[in-house]
């Protein structure tokens, strides 16, 4: 399998700044999982009810509690353009489950 280019959409990097106030180690916990899918697009859970996208769970080195309570990234592998975009990532203690349908529509807004 190739290099995949990963992709922060703007969600997503939003997302994370504004974590980042709050969870100060949140790039460190990120970044293996953005180099993993350099080379494993599909990482992740797919998304029943949108299958295109896929669910990685991530431990919180602030939080002390595993991946339960850690963070989730929403991310899109597009194989044939050779990349993945990351389009969301939240934290599972502040933020409800994201339907198949917010994710659709949050893609929406943003992809012009």
């Amino acid at each position: 399998m190739g290099r995949f280019q990963v992709e922060i959409k703007e969600p997503a990097e939003k997302a994370i700044r504004d974590l980042a106030k709050k969870y100060r180690r949140i790039w460190d916990d990120l970044r293996p999982i953005f180099e993993a899918l350099e080379s494993h697009p599909r990482l992740g859970t797919p998304i029943k009810g949108f299958a295109k996208c896929y669910k990685i769970r991530v431990k919180s080195s602030d939080i002390a509690e595993g991946k339960s309570k850690g963070f989730r990234v929403i991310t899109w592998p597009k194989e044939n353009e050779g990349k993945v975009e990351v389009w969301f990532v939240y934290a599972k203690p502040e933020t409800k489950v994201m339907t198949p349908k917010e994710i659709k529509a949050l893609i929406k807004k943003y992809s012009s």
